[in-house]
């Protein structure tokens, strides 16, 4: 195997990590790891469309309508039509919704610590540079 295609498949196995622990670490307050990021934007943004939220989590829009509704389902936010836009929906979290956010945030914060273990403070802005600088290669590839 060359270096490339073990690059990829150690960043496509890192991924598929992180997946494991959200649906590990959240399961007892009923959220996935196709969920979680919508809670988090929600806890920065309220009231945002439907569609800005598929651009701020840059995930397809298929994807995002499903996440939403069982997160709604849960009880976790709350979708109403735009007065403006009949077409569009204003999501917001509901008061159980805000509630479960410190947990998810103090999940990934113990995430993102144990990645960082025995890793020197320079190499992980190294990593972050490069991690950026790989995100904006791809933007644009297969409708992303």
């Amino acid at each position: 195997m060359n270096k490339k295609s073990e690059f990829g498949r150690q960043i496509s196995l890192l991924n598929r990590r992180l997946l494991s622990y959200i649906n590990q670490e959240l399961h007892s307050i009923n959220v996935t790891s196709s969920e979680y990021i919508y809670l988090l934007v929600l806890s920065e943004k309220e009231d945002v469309t439907q569609d800005q939220l598929t651009k701020i989590a840059a995930i397809d829009k298929a994807q995002t309508t499903r996440a939403l509704k069982a997160l709604e389902g849960k009880g976790y936010i709350e979708r109403k039509q735009k007065v403006t836009d009949k077409r569009s929906k204003l999501v917001s979290l509901t008061e159980s919704g805000r509630k479960i956010v410190p947990s998810i945030k103090k999940k990934i914060k113990k995430w993102e610590e144990m990645l960082q273990t025995n890793i020197p403070p320079n190499y992980i802005d190294i990593i972050e540079m490069l991690l950026k600088t790989m995100i904006e290669n791809t933007e644009g590839e297969h409708g992303e």
